[in-house]
């Protein structure tokens, strides 16, 4: 049985769900190598105590360095309730979603690794 080799006779029944199926598994592969570039470029992979723009008036927090105002805006934008800004489940989380409905931008890193 071959998946996407069009010159053969004989193709796999379901080809068509198999090629979507492997599409969705490699863009979910790249969100996830897109996302851990950004936390290393941004917080470099660290979440505790990682604080960055401090000398602005809305410093950066964590893995993600989401801003507070920015976390929780994202998080109503996506339909996330009861997400924690100090949470790095909840940065990582969130950021896949940014990054996956194109909020990618909101992160300097993500001209860098893109």
């Amino acid at each position: 049985w071959i998946l996407s080799d069009s010159s053969s006779t004989k193709q796999h029944p379901n080809i068509e769900k198999l090629l979507e199926a492997e599409k969705e598994i490699t863009d979910r592969i790249e969100l996830l190598l897109t996302v851990n570039s950004i936390i290393l470029c941004e917080s470099s992979g660290k979440h505790e105590n990682t604080w960055g723009d401090k000398n602005y008036k809305f410093p950066a927090y964590g893995l993600g360095q989401f801003q507070q105002r920015t976390f929780y805006w994202l998080a109503i934008k996506a339909g996330y309730k009861n997400l924690k800004w100090e949470s790095a489940k909840d940065q990582v989380k969130l950021l896949m979603w940014a990054v996956d409905n194109g909020y990618g931008k909101l992160w300097s890193c993500y001209k860098k690794v893109k």
